[in-house]
């Protein structure tokens, strides 16, 4: 009577041990936070399991087997999220696996969508500055600017029933306020998907906040005229490029928790940091800051133009380049 309860959890103890590979692949990256998108659609098997314990009876051959077959099939789903989500590992996973599997189990693959958005100069009158919020999970956007009459351009090449852009915007007052993030939905192909996206009105004094999950961003600004600029990355990669005249006017600031943000400034650019840093690192001009504190880049007093740059690190990199 007293081994019945082991008996009992075998099969639920494999079931702890998928749940927490996934979380494991998730937290370093290797699978992005939306896989669950794709494992949820399998929850009818844990009633499955359920009902073979009860047909099979409490056995220890019965539980046993049930476990071995629970196991199985979490390492099958793990495998298969690993092949069709984009990822660090996906390439490396559709390789080892059968390409006649990939082509039966997903059903998706090929169906690209592309969508155009624009925010033109005639949709809004007397806009004096604007507002861009970013809300990015596995994706990656690539921005830039540019002297067209436009407020905001986007070019999109997503998948059907997964990665659809949406953009809001509208006037508050003076301010122009648009929301751009990617739909959520079911994913059971694989390829790219990309977003670029332009803003014109260079001119316009233009605050951007982006969060980032397991995607990122690339900036490549020259001329925006930039207020506050604030990027929060999760355990992707960002990589930022910044001209003097881009340089942010107002509030600074770069989060990352596991990932890695590359920000390349005009090597005339003196920099104070104000960071907080666990056990990750900022890294610039051959230094390396650590813990809580105030930090300056070389020659910082004699700098023809200043810059104020607050960094928050978990376990991750921010790396300052020159240019």
């Amino acid at each position: 009577m007293t081994e019945t309860p082991r008996r009992q959890s075998a099969i639920w103890a494999v079931v702890l041990i998928g749940l927490g590979a996934v979380f494991l692949l998730i937290n370093f990256g290797l699978l992005p936070s939306d896989a669950w998108q794709i494992i949820w659609r399998f929850w009818p098997l844990l009633l499955i399991l359920w009902g073979l314990q009860i047909v099979f009876g409490r056995s220890r051959a019965a539980n046993w087997l049930l476990a071995l077959v629970g196991l199985a099939f979490v390492a099958v789903l793990v495998l298969y999220t690993l092949a069709v989500t984009p990822g660090p590992a996906q390439e490396q996973v559709q390789r080892a696996l059968p390409p006649q599997a990939l082509e039966k189990l997903s059903p998706g693959a090929g169906e690209v969508q592309t969508k155009q958005i624009t925010v033109a100069k005639n949709d809004f009158a007397n806009i004096q500055s604007r507002r861009l919020a970013m809300n990015l999970g596995t994706e990656r956007v690539y921005l830039t600017d540019t002297t067209s009459s436009n407020y905001f351009d986007l070019q999109a090449k997503y998948f059907k029933n997964f990665g659809e852009p949406l953009v809001t915007s509208k006037a508050n007052g003076s301010i122009l306020l648009i929301d751009f993030r990617i739909a959520s939905g079911s994913f059971w192909g694989s390829g790219e998907r990309t977003y670029d996206v332009t803003l014109g009105q260079p001119s316009i004094a233009t605050d951007l906040a982006i969060e980032a999950g397991t995607g990122g961003a690339t900036l490549d600004l020259n001329e925006l005229t930039v207020g506050d600029l604030t990027l929060e990355l999760g355990t992707g990669s960002a990589e930022m490029t910044l001209s003097k005249a881009a340089l942010p006017l107002g509030r600074f600031e770069l989060a990352v928790g596991t990932g890695k943000i590359v920000l390349k400034l005009p090597k005339e650019v003196g920099v104070r940091f104000n960071h907080h840093i666990g056990v990750g690192s900022l890294r610039f001009d051959g230094q390396q800051a650590r813990g809580q504190g105030v930090s300056f880049s070389p020659g910082y007093e004699n700098a023809p133009v200043k810059l104020d740059l607050t960094v928050s690190i978990g376990t991750g990199t921010v790396l300052i380049e020159r240019f």
